[in-house]
């Protein structure tokens, strides 16, 4: 069976400036790299905005009152939150979600890690 009058067989071998059609990797790459450029301009645009009204809202602070958030603190909390919530799976959603049913603190894993929990700065 032929096509009707008028239509190619096929898809076009060139674009109307005579250039060669993209490939399906090429337009993906492309897509993906616009996602990426996206994605920066939103953290760049929202991203400050966010963390002035959390930081104004919460503070991180030691069980301990004695102590002060030093780095060492701050870096056991990352590497439970961040670094061991992409290595296990679905260890960020639990590390979230524990706060639910821990009491009386309500601490999530990486807080408990470390001693830490999150309090509401009152302005």
């Amino acid at each position: 069976m032929s096509p009707p009058p008028g239509w190619a067989a096929g898809p076009p071998a060139s674009g109307p400036g005579g250039q060669p059609l993209a490939t399906f990797s090429d337009r993906l790459l492309a897509y993906r790299i616009d996602a990426a450029i996206a994605t920066g301009i939103m953290m760049v645009l929202f991203t400050p905005p966010f963390l002035f009204i959390w930081f104004r809202m919460f503070c991180v602070v030691p069980l301990d009152a004695t102590r002060t958030l030093d780095r060492r603190t701050a870096g056991k909390r990352y590497l439970v939150q961040f670094v061991g919530g992409s290595l296990v799976p679905g260890g960020s959603h639990v590390d979230g979600l524990w706060q639910l049913w821990d009491k009386p603190w309500q601490q999530c894993l990486h807080d408990k890690f470390a001693g830490t929990v999150v309090v509401k700065v009152s302005r």
